[in-house]
């Protein structure tokens, strides 16, 4: 099971420190943690969906905000 919070922290963390892209920086905090991309951001979404993550709402909004996928 994917820690969804490590994994947003994670990519923030790579994204501002290590100057990767946010696309970048969710492919290596998503390999951390033994998974794809794709399979860490279903888990984002799905915990937003369940309402379980209401950072994971801003996640998404972020991203809506800058055009991410």
């Amino acid at each position: 099971m994917i820690d969804v919070d490590a994994f947003l922290e994670r990519a923030a963390i790579l994204e501002f420190e290590a100057g990767l892209s946010r696309y970048q920086a969710e492919v290596v905090a998503a390999r951390m943690q033994d998974c794809s991309r794709w399979e860490a951001m279903k888990a984002v979404k799905d915990a937003e969906r369940m309402g379980n993550r209401s950072e994971a709402r801003d996640q998404r909004q972020e991203d809506q905000r800058h055009g991410s996928d």
